[in-house]
Parts: structure tokens; C-alpha cells; sequence
């Protein structure tokens, strides 16, 4: 009886492979122990690797099933320290139905109304935006075509980088407001930089 596993040529009555100790199926002793055997092919650390890529271990000898009478079988190794978690973590599979899914980013501009105009608001989402003249106020050529500035959610918050040419774009501050150095402060139709 052939070896489903490795290829070997078994006895008929041979419940497991003599050579992998795997199960055989359809043994003539199905109930019976098979005897134990002393050869080193029936060691179970034993691997069938061929000499080619080519070669099938259906076709070849049982003699010297492993080819050149080499011995592969793996060094004995002792089993890795099983892994602990860290300390304040959990050692356990995440149940993705309970995780609590962070909301989208996404921006709302309103555009503020000249006399005679209403309140205009802007969907803008992602990350990370843009503001240019197309998505912003078509048609104003005091914003830039190119990108004006650039918004970017990070860590809960908003960040804005003006990247017009000119450095035309100002921030109205609604409350107190750190300052760095480089900053332009716009008082009157007058700019001014920190230093």
C-alpha cells in the first residue's frame, strides 16, 4: 500500500506508513496496531525532499526514497517561550463587531454672504484638503486656482498650510491662538510678521 503522504510502498497490512508514520487508509487490518517498526525510515521528523524540482516522490525507490542516502531531518530544536502580551494590553482576539469605528473625516465650510447673498455651505471630505477656487467660491479670482491652502486632519484636529504663491491666505482667529515665529498677522488692510 502506497503512502498518500510521502510516496513509500507499504505492507498490505500496515496501518500507518513505515517510513512517516502516517495514517493509511484503506489498511486490510483497520482495527489492528501496526507493529513497531526499528528502521530509520519510519522515523516521523523524517521529510521527503527531492534531489530535482522535477523529480516525484511517487517515482522513486523505496530503498533510498530520499536520494543519495542523505539524512534531512530537522535538528532538534527546543519550542520557542510562549509569547506574553505586553503590559496593559489585551492577550486576546478583538471581536471587530465591538471595535468602535472611527468617524470619516470631513470639513464643512460656510461661506460667509456679501449684501444680498446667503450662507453657502461646503461638503469637503477626506483628510486632507485642498481649498482652491473651483471647490471654494468659483469664480473669485482672489483665490487662487492652483491651491490656496491645504487643510489637514490630524489627531483629532485641523491644521491649515497656506500654499498660494502670494501667501494670501489669513486665518480670523475666533479665540486665543498661539503664535510661532514666521506667522503674519493681517490688522487693517496692513500685514505683519512675527519675529
Amino acid at each position: 500500500m502506497r503512502c498518500n503522504n510521502c510516496g513509500y510502498t507499504n505492507t498490505p497490512t500496515a496501518l500507518r506508513c513505515d517510513r512517516c508514520n502516517y495514517p493509511l487508509g484503506g489498511s486490510l487490518n483497520a482495527g489492528a496496531t501496526p507493529p513497531p517498526s526499528s528502521s530509520p525510515s519510519a522515523d516521523p521528523a523524517r521529510t521527503m525532499k527531492g534531489d530535482l524540482p522535477s523529480s516525484d516522490a511517487w517515482d522513486r525507490d523505496n530503498a533510498d526514497p530520499l536520494g543519495a542516502g542523505d539524512d534531512r531531518r530537522a535538528p532538534a530544536q527546543a519550542p520557542p517561550p510562549p509569547r506574553k502580551a505586553a503590559p496593559g494590553k489585551f492577550d486576546r482576539t478583538i471581536d471587530p463587531s465591538r471595535t468602535p469605528v472611527a468617524a470619516a473625516a470631513g470639513l464643512r465650510l460656510v461661506r460667509l454672504p456679501r449684501e444680498g447673498e446667503e450662507e453657502q455651505t461646503i461638503e469637503l471630505p477626506g483628510e486632507s484638503v485642498s481649498l482652491e477656487r473651483d471647490n471654494v467660491d468659483p469664480g473669485n479670482m482672489t483665490i487662487t486656482s492652483k491651491g490656496q491652502a491645504l487643510l489637514e486632519h490630524e489627531n483629532g484636529s485641523w491644521y491649515i498650510t497656506d500654499t498660494s504663491a502670494l501667501r494670501t491666505t489669513y486665518v480670523r482667529v475666533a479665540e486665543r491662538t498661539k503664535l510661532s515665529s514666521g506667522d503674519v498677522i493681517l490688522l487693517g488692510d496692513r500685514a505683519f510678521r512675527l519675529e
